[in-house]
């Protein structure tokens, strides 16, 4: 679902809306979404705010509340990188479910994506081909210089059985 807004600062506009929920979102994910922070709403209490004004009238504001480093300072407040809640006014609860299914779309398109990486390094990991050789001799060296523990000769043991499995099915 693809939502029409626009991002401004409509400080005329937002006079007398007030908080109407949270959104769980990263700062980064509400920049993607709604562009750079344009509101000007607050510059003790918030670091931060997005004027939203959405197609169909609905005004949201998207701000951090006393968390930031503007309130609490350098050594308590939050960073904007750090911060992952943000607060959502407006002049009723339609602003959050706005600014939530666009971000919750943005959320879910990103974790498909990963999961489409996943799954593609998945299908062509079994192509990869390894050769541990080095590796083997590092640690023969390390082994002759007496300084592993036990369970290493066995470790190596199964390193060189696999490396030799591996060289024997990939060179067929």
């Amino acid at each position: 679902m693809k939502l029409n807004f626009e991002n401004g600062n409509f400080d005329v506009e937002i006079i007398g809306s007030h908080g109407q929920g949270t959104i769980d979102a990263t700062y980064a994910e509400l920049e993607h979404c709604f562009g750079k922070p344009k509101g000007s709403h607050d510059d003790h209490k918030c670091d931060v705010e997005w004027n939203i004004k959405f197609a169909d009238g609905t005004i949201a504001c998207i701000y951090n509340w006393k968390n930031g480093l503007n309130y609490c300072g350098v050594e308590d407040g939050l960073r904007l990188s750090q911060m992952t809640s943000f607060n959502v006014g407006g002049f009723n609860e339609n602003a959050v479910k706005l600014v939530k299914a666009i971000v919750n779309d943005h959320q879910l398109e990103k974790e498909l994506s990963m999961q489409g990486a996943h799954e593609q390094f998945l299908e062509h990991k079994t192509n990869l081909r390894v050769d541990v050789s080095y590796i083997i001799e590092r640690l023969e060296g390390v082994l002759d210089s007496d300084c592993i523990g036990a369970g290493t000769e066995e470790l190596l043991e199964e390193l060189q059985e696999n490396n030799k499995n591996h060289k024997e099915k990939h060179n067929a």
